[in-house]
């Protein structure tokens, strides 16, 4: 258990500076207005099934709340992620194979297939961005940005975090 502790504290502190050291680098460098790149929700996407869902919550504020702090947006990476967070049991309730999960496990790419990941992923990663944006924008005026910012975004992360989970997922 205090093994896991330290390798999901460590997961923590890693993305959120690959977040706002790297990630938000590359998106002032680039210049695109219609795209960001938003790895540290896979922290919530990694947690072991084990874990509370309350647990699993706060954890999705108190990381999208570090976030807020550095980007200076109160208020709307907690928001989204502890969105993301609260559907996550919803998600994988829906998703659930046959054979049901293995509580112990992570949820990645290597436990449950490309198909089930590429879902779970997608639906949940969709969800946080379009509130991200919804929270934003704070108008739904905008409407037709906040759709374009989302389907840009979701793309551009989708691809970030399908690499990051190729090169740093356990397969056992």
């Amino acid at each position: 258990m205090s093994r896991d502790l330290l390798k999901y504290g460590l997961w923590f502190v890693l993305l959120f500076l690959l977040q706002v050291f790297l990630f938000r680098e590359i998106e002032r460098q680039l210049g695109w207005d219609y795209v960001q790149f938003f790895i540290y929700p896979l922290f919530i996407l990694w947690l072991p099934l084990r874990v509370h869902e309350a647990l699993v919550i706060f954890l999705g504020f108190l990381l999208g709340l570090l976030i807020d702090l550095v980007y200076n947006s109160p208020g709307v990476h907690a928001s989204a992620l502890t969105a993301m967070a609260f559907f996550r049991p919803f998600v994988l309730n829906w998703l659930q194979p046959r054979e049901g999960y293995n509580v112990n496990m992570s949820p990645t790419l290597w436990q449950y297939g490309l198909n089930w990941f590429l879902k779970y992923i997608s639906i949940l990663l969709f969800l946080h961005i379009l509130i991200y944006n919804i929270s934003s924008f704070f108008t739904f005026y905008y409407w037709k940005d906040i759709l374009l910012h989302t389907l840009w975004s979701f793309v551009a992360s989708l691809i970030c975090i399908w690499v990051f989970n190729l090169l740093f997922s356990s397969r056992r």
